[in-house]
């Protein structure tokens, strides 16, 4: 499965998604502490840039011709 996680925060639900099997996931955070917290948590298990791929951008500039289609989408840590 591709998995997105809008707003990763700590980064719980993409590291759970990665754990729990998922091929790829995408992390978007746009809040410098956030992603910066994210990097932290992905890198400690190895998974930053193999299973997780962690950007910092908005999901308003997403597009489904850039960054394609995801099986699962989580969006729990925006406002």
């Amino acid at each position: 499965k591709r998995v997105l996680d809008i707003g990763s925060n700590t980064g719980y639900v993409a590291l759970e998604a990665a754990l729990r099997g998922a091929k790829e996931v995408v992390s978007i955070e746009p809040h410098a502490v956030n992603y910066d917290r994210c990097k932290l948590v992905y890198e400690s298990r190895g998974l930053l840039d193999t299973q997780i791929k962690l950007t910092k951008r908005k999901m308003e500039d997403m597009t489904l011709e850039e960054d394609g289609a995801f099986d699962a989408i989580f969006f729990c840590c925006t406002v």
